[in-house]
């Protein structure tokens, strides 16, 4: 479970960090900035490499993870 933990903070922090990469951003000026849409995949990447590793068990506990 302490290793659940870390992963489901893992998704948490990914997940605040790629919506700061693009809250203050047109869907226009996103659309030409490769680089912000790479950080964006790169933090998806993540939030998924980290659900994947989370145990049945804590899934069914927290439905509401990826």
């Amino acid at each position: 479970m302490q290793r659940d933990r870390a992963y489901m903070l893992d998704i948490i922090e990914a997940a605040k960090l790629a919506v700061s990469y693009i809250e203050d951003k047109r869907r226009e000026d996103f659309l030409k900035d490769v680089q912000c849409q790479d950080a964006v995949i790169r933090r998806l990447e993540i939030i998924g490499e980290a659900a994947r590793c989370i145990t049945d068990k804590t899934k069914t506990a927290f439905p509401w993870l990826p």
